[in-house]
């Protein structure tokens, strides 16, 4: 048994090892690359004419988090409406999983959905109508959540008309968001960046999704039969 002085200062050393090697992701905002301009008012501030699609980061040489590689770039989307970010400033994010986002929340629905609308368009969400569509359809998300998702009113609404590719486009995948597919599948792992005072954002980690435990252990109990196999034959 460990004494409690011992373990005191055991656990001191610990918490100071974790403060020490926090991780921080340091990026500069090249900015909204592509956009195109959108007009809306969410939970009733009106935001007039604004640049949508996705957000673009290079990552800096000083930045410590292991998620994202140092001079590489980085393409995440807004989950905070209500603070500001601008190029070329540079901002330290911490990184986590998006549940901890103030606008993302535990909900299972919600982040069901926010797993799908990734899954089903992000790897498209690249030029201004795609991406332009994909950031207006995850705010809707984010501000209305799941149940009767449109852009025509709620706590989000898109003043902007139809004849905006992107929101026609934003409109035609929310109609479809809540019905599964078969084809749907988890394809990328989600990570929130948080800043305590700049726009909290939404990015595609670049390591592979961790297969499920129940699969691990799979791979790990036919790994041992085949071993097991091999030792027979060989004797």
């Amino acid at each position: 048994m460990i004494p409690i002085r011992r373990y005191a200062l055991a656990l001191a050393a610990t918490v100071a090892v974790s403060a020490a090697a926090r991780a921080d992701l340091v990026t500069t905002f090249n900015g909204t690359i592509p956009s195109v301009d959108v007009s809306m008012t969410a939970n009733g501030v009106n935001f007039g004419s604004n640049p949508v699609g996705p957000f673009l980061f290079t990552v800096q040489p000083g930045s410590t988090d292991p998620t994202f590689a140092p001079n590489s770039t980085l393409r995440t989307f807004c989950a905070d409406l209500f603070q500001n970010i601008s190029p070329p400033n540079t901002y330290t994010f911490t990184t986590g999983p998006i549940s901890g986002l103030p606008n993302v929340g535990t909900d299972p629905a919600r982040l069901g959905l926010i797993q799908r609308l990734f899954d089903r368009h992000y790897e498209t969400a690249t030029d201004a109508t795609n991406g332009g569509a994909f950031q207006l359809a995850l705010w809707e998300l984010l501000y209305d959540g799941p149940g009767g998702l449109n852009l025509d009113g709620g706590n989000l609404v898109v003043t902007s008309p139809d004849t905006i590719p992107a929101v026609a486009l934003a409109k035609s995948w929310l109609a479809s968001l809540e019905i599964a597919d078969p084809s749907d599948a988890v394809k990328y792992q989600l990570v929130g960046l948080f800043n305590p005072t700049a726009q909290d954002q939404i990015a595609v980690s670049p390591n592979p999704i961790p297969a499920p435990a129940g699969v691990v252990l799979g791979l790990i109990a036919m790994g041992g039969f085949a071993a097991r196999r091999l030792r027979r034959k060989g004797a």
